[in-house]
């Protein structure tokens, strides 16, 4: 390698962190806003206007860019310029063809309830509840200590992101077998994880004890639920990530019909077109994902008959949160195609 490309890519390392930073500083937000304005009012309707707003921006966003980023790489002869119209190209996933003996490209089926957990978007309409779960968390246990919580979610996303890089190299390569793909993660990945649990229990105990409770209060029936509620919100945030990150390459690869064992460098090693439509197609699965899960996140914020007043101080933060979200989410997906360990969403969320 050069001392040019060299340099070319050290430099591009460095605005990738530079991204991945200051997608964490966006994120950081949410929980300031969601202490200022969502104490007294209900969880998921903040959620609702939070993912309204976020999905504002995507549309905006995908609106904007769709004839420099896509629609320019596909010719008026082309098929594929038609094929993000169709609904089944938005629920794909990878499955193991044994007659082929290589991985290809599948729409979901509603009756194999196990290709509904192979699908992305599957997990990005998941994901959607996200916020109310957090909200929800604070009406039991202080911010502090749902915010602890929460941000445990990149441990599992360092696992899965790493389980699927190796999937998706299977796929391009061609490898004619089943039993390993995606099973080489670090075990480090594993230890990590296991660390992180333990370190969980003595930052909640030091959370207790600065406010002048016993660490055993943790083990309350309200602080269990707390806990529990932010854990399910980190999880559905990990999935936010787990989803949108293979959603963005499995359309790619649909839409350019690239097929098992085309032999393909990353999409991300491609060069800057392919990294734009690589971008725009992980957009498109945030609001994709967020637009069919829309009518039962209107179901579940006015389903109850006791809805608090939702005041205006809650309104604006919960715009100003799916805004955060939006500029977290851009940056995220742009540090991560610049600068691609799986630990790089480390520090971060979607």
């Amino acid at each position: 390698m050069s001392a040019d490309a060299s340099v070319s890519g050290a430099r591009g390392g460095l605005t990738g962190a530079l991204m991945v930073v200051m997608s964490a500083l966006s994120f950081s937000l949410a929980a300031l806003w969601i202490h200022l304005t969502a104490q007294e009012t209900n969880a998921f309707l903040f959620n609702l206007v939070a993912i309204v707003a976020l999905m504002s921006c995507s549309g905006l966003f995908l609106c904007l860019t769709k004839r420099q980023y896509v629609d320019r790489y596909l010719t008026a002869d082309n098929s594929s310029s038609g094929e993000l119209r169709r609904l089944s190209t938005h629920f794909i996933y990878l499955k193991w063809d044994p007659s082929d003996k290589h991985f290809r490209l599948d729409a979901l089926q509603l009756s194999k309830p196990k290709t509904w957990l192979r699908t992305p978007i599957v997990w990005i309409m998941a994901a959607s509840f996200e916020i109310a779960f957090f909200v929800w968390s604070t009406k039991f246990v202080e911010t502090g200590i749902t915010s602890v919580v929460y941000e445990l979610w990149p441990i599992g996303v360092v696992y899965a992101l790493a389980r699927l890089k190796n999937l998706d190299a299977r796929f391009r390569e061609g490898h004619e077998s089943q039993d390993s793909a995606g099973r080489s993660s670090p075990r480090s990945h594993i230890g990590l994880i296991v660390f992180a649990a333990v370190g969980l229990v003595f930052m909640l105990g030091s959370q207790t004890s600065a406010s002048g409770a016993s660490p055993l209060d943790i083990f309350e029936f309200r602080a269990v639920v707390g806990i529990g509620l932010a854990l399910i919100a980190a999880i559905l945030t990990a999935a936010s990530v787990v989803g949108t990150f293979p959603y963005g390459r499995y359309l790619y690869y649909r839409i350019n019909k690239e097929s098992a064992g085309s032999g393909n460098v990353p999409i991300e090693d491609r060069g800057a077109d392919a990294q734009k439509m690589l971008l725009w197609f992980t957009i498109l699965g945030h609001f994709a994902g967020r637009l069919v899960a829309l009518p039962i996140l209107l179901l579940s914020a006015f389903a109850s008959g006791n809805v608090p007043e939702f005041r205006r101080e809650a309104f604006l933060g919960a715009v100003l949160d799916g805004i955060c979200g939006f500029c977290g989410v851009l940056l995220l997906r742009l540090g991560n195609i610049r600068w691609r360990p799986p630990s790089v969403v480390a520090t971060s969320r979607p």
